[in-house]
């Protein structure tokens, strides 16, 4: 089974036990591991696209007028 499949297998939690354990065999294991944990507990902050969306066309519009 190729790498990109063992990661997307394990994300899902969907690996077998033979699978998991090609998984734990892979070059950068360690790394997934760390990258996953951290992106569990990152959180986004709020976003309102509609202001964002805004402030981007007020700076695009001041850089066009001269």
């Amino acid at each position: 089974m190729d790498r990109e499949t063992l990661i997307s297998k394990w994300l899902n939690h969907e690996l077998t036990n033979e699978e998991l354990k090609a998984f734990k065999q892979l070059e950068d294991y360690d790394e997934l591991v760390k990258l996953q944990g951290g992106l569990e507990k990152f959180s986004p902050g709020d976003f309102d696209t509609h202001t964002e969306l805004e402030r981007l066309n007020k700076t695009i519009q001041s850089k066009k007028e001269p």
